[in-house]
C-alpha cells in the first residue's frame, strides 16, 4: 500500500494543489495529513475543504488546537507573529470548519503506524530537533508502533532507533528504504511553509508498506499567488518572504 503523508500546508492552496496532483501521479491509495492545515497561509478554509473532499485523515496541529482557542485569548504559546497570523486566519475560516477541526484527535494509528504532529504519543507542541536523543528513545518506547510519521518543524527529517544506536539523518529527495528491524521518525516536512532554507519546494512523504520505504518528495510550484494574498489579507509579511525562492 502506498499512503501520502503530509503536513504543515497552512493555508498555502497552491502549494497543496502541487502536491496533491503529484500524489495522484504516484498511485497512491490514501492521504493523511499530520496537522497544521491552517495558520501562517491566506486559504484555510480552502485547504481544510480539499483535504475533507478528498477523504483525507486528518489530525490536529498546534495551528487547529490555537484557531479553537482564538476567541479565549488562549494563544501564550506563540509568537507574536503567528497570534497575528492565527487572528487573521479565525476571519477567513467558517463556524463549522472551526467545529470541525476542533473534533481532530491529536494522533492516529492508521496501518500499524503512529500519525501525530509533533513527537509521540501524541504531542502537537514538541519539536523533534528541540528533543534530546533520549527522550526519543523514550517516547518510542512509549508507542507499539514501529514507525511514526511526524511534521510541525518544517524541516525533513529520519530519525533511527536500532535498539542501541540512535541516528538522526537530514534526507534529501528520493527513497529511503526502511530496516524492518529498527523504530523510525519520520519528518514529512512542510506543503506550504518550509523552512528548508536551500530548497522552498512543497515537501510531503510516501509510504509504502509494501516495499518498506519511504520516498521523500520535493514538489516545485510557483507562489506568486500566495505571496500576494498573504500581503493582502493581514498575515504578517514574514509568512509571505519564507516563501520566496532562495
Amino acid at each position: 500500500m502506498k499512503l501520502a503523508v503530509l503536513s504543515d500546508v497552512h493555508g498555502n492552496v497552491e502549494a497543496l494543489r502541487a502536491v496533491l496532483a503529484d500524489v495522484d501521479a504516484t498511485g497512491a491509495e490514501g492521504v493523511v495529513s499530520c496537522g497544521d492545515m491552517v495558520g501562517y497561509g491566506p486559504d484555510p478554509e480552502e485547504v481544510v475543504a480539499i483535504l475533507r473532499e478528498r477523504g483525507a485523515d486528518m489530525l490536529a496541529g498546534n495551528h487547529e488546537l490555537g484557531l479553537c482557542r482564538v476567541s479565549g485569548n488562549g494563544l501564550g504559546w506563540f509568537s507574536t507573529h503567528a497570534r497575528c497570523a492565527l487572528e487573521a486566519t479565525a476571519r477567513l475560516v467558517t463556524p463549522e470548519t472551526v467545529a470541525f477541526l476542533a473534533g481532530l484527535k491529536k494522533h492516529l494509528v492508521l496501518h500499524g503506524c503512529r500519525f501525530v504532529h509533533g513527537l509521540p504519543p501524541d504531542s502537537a507542541h514538541t519539536y523533534l530537533f528541540a528533543t534530546d536523543d533520549d527522550k526519543i528513545v523514550d517516547a518510542l518506547g512509549k508507542i507499539g508502533q514501529r514507525l511514526c510519521f511526524v511534521g510541525h518543524t518544517h524541516e525533513v527529517g529520519l530519525v533511527k532507533w536500532t535498539g542501541e544506536r540512535l541516528t538522526r539523518l537530514d534526507p534529501g529527495p528520493g527513497v529511503r528504504r526502511l530496516d524492518p528491524e529498527a523504530a523510525y521518525i519520520v519528518n514529512v516536512g512542510s506543503v506550504g511553509q518550509p523552512r528548508d532554507d536551500w530548497d522552498k519546494s512543497a515537501k510531503y512523504a510516501l509510504w509504502d508498506s509494501d516495499a518498506g520505504t519511504v520516498d521523500f518528495r520535493f514538489v516545485p510550484y510557483d507562489p506568486t499567488e500566495t505571496i500576494r494574498k498573504i500581503l493582502e489579507r493581514g498575515i504578517p509579511e514574514r509568512y509571505a518572504r519564507i516563501l520566496e525562492p532562495r
